[in-house]
């Protein structure tokens, strides 16, 4: 509300104060180091450095603030799209007018970071990559925000499906932050939206045992993204091995702690877990039994959730009205969400979302359609090298029998 009410204007005569530049180091730091750990107080910490900047007047200390505040800003949904453009355009232009590279690697990542959150995941690849090296060329002590950067750009690689370039980036980054100790980047790589990596390589034991021992290092305290993420990936693998109910049972019963804490106000958290928890009820409403209505009520509630959040969230929806139908044995209804789903996979570029709903549109179409669907499907999933495509597609698209 301070920062709403005062505007994201320089003061016009900086009152240069040595106690603020030290509230201002500790504010960075606990802002940097806490804004993907634990998103409210770093957010606190973020708008402390902020208000602070922008009465110091530093063009430099400025741009900072205003790139943390436009993914800030990012995470709340797409409806802050027009503030957080408007902080990235202040933060660039702070940034070259300050010429410090720290300042600019920032706002690019910061546009990367933001990018991701809004479904733009090809911009979020090119923006995050050009941060992270310019701040590992050219930042000493800049090891938490370009790690940041790596790790965004790796959740967007696995969105877009781009299974061989994580086959590439993943090893070497993993074994830096092996090698440095780093358990923010181990942690992070091996656990949430990136454990598509191994399940794409049909190997499911070993996602498990990386996410396990990464959490095993991480701390037990609270409740925070790490434990976040870990709910995700390890409800992924259950839903990937077969057990639905598993799965479900994980993501129900920690539910009340993605609420307490707040993470389910981050939209691209709040979409990925909507998706799980449907995903794991749509999986086992044809084998339900007297559960069965209580499991479709849960995917039309995850279905309604995803629908009105983002672009990439509208052809998840779809994909999930298609498995329904097909449960019912409403073929047609099944082959509208299908065509629905892959439409808006194509739109945004999530390839193997798009790959698995052309696996079930191809074996529900049949002839010479069904069979042009099916190879589009297979020449993805060779590309990018699916060691099991059955398996895949159940896990992303499941309750089609």
């Amino acid at each position: 509300a301070r920062v709403r009410v005062r505007g994201l204007r320089l003061a016009a005569r900086p009152a240069r104060d040595p106690a603020r530049g030290a509230q201002m180091a500790t504010c960075w730091g606990a802002a940097v180091g806490l804004s993907m750990v634990d998103a409210v107080r770093g957010a606190e910490f973020q708008t402390r450095f902020l208000l602070a900047a922008l009465a110091d007047g530093d063009p430099y200390q400025a741009a900072l603030g205003l790139a943390l505040e436009a993914g800030h800003a990012a995470a709340s949904g797409i409806g802050s799209a027009a503030r957080s453009a408007h902080c990235l355009r202040l933060a660039q232009a702070h940034a070259q007018a300050s010429g410090r590279p720290h300042a600019i690697a920032m706002t690019r990542a910061a546009a990367g970071v933001v990018a991701y959150l809004e479904g733009r995941f090809l911009d979020a690849i090119d923006q995050t990559e050009a941060g992270a090296r310019q701040l590992r060329a050219e930042c000493v002590g800049a090891t938490w925000e370009r790690d940041t950067a790596v790790i965004v750009a790796a959740w967007a690689r696995a969105y877009l499906g781009r299974l061989r370039e994580l086959d590439s980036a993943l090893p070497p980054l993993l074994a830096e932050a092996e090698d440095l100790g780093d358990l923010y980047l181990a942690t992070s790589l091996t656990t949430g939206t990136l454990v598509m990596w191994p399940l794409a390589r049909g190997d499911a034991a070993s996602a498990r045992a990386a996410a396990t021992e990464a959490m095993r290092r991480w701390t037990h305290q609270g409740f925070l993204h790490q434990h976040w993420d870990d709910l995700l990936g390890q409800g992924e693998i259950d839903l990937y091995e077969g057990d639905a109910a598993g799965a479900h049972r994980r993501v129900v019963a920690t539910w009340p702690s993605l609420v307490r804490a707040m993470v389910l106000h981050i939209q691209m958290s709040r979409c990925e877990a909507w998706s799980l928890r449907a995903r794991a009820a749509l999986a086992q409403v044809a084998t339900a039994g007297p559960r069965r209505a209580a499991m479709v009520a849960e995917v039309r509630r995850g279905a309604k959730a995803l629908r009105g959040q983002a672009p990439w969230t509208a052809p998840v929806a779809a994909l999930l009205g298609a498995g329904l139908a097909a449960s019912s044995d409403d073929t047609r209804g099944a082959i509208a969400g299908l065509r629905e789903a892959i439409a808006g996979f194509d739109r945004v570029g999530m390839a193997v979302h798009a790959a698995a709903a052309r696996r079930r549109l191809g074996a529900l179409c049949g002839g010479a359609e069904g069979a042009s669907l099916t190879a589009a499907a297979e020449a993805f999933e060779a590309r990018e090298g699916v060691v099991d495509p059955a398996r895949l597609t159940a896990w992303l698209a499941p309750g089609f029998f």
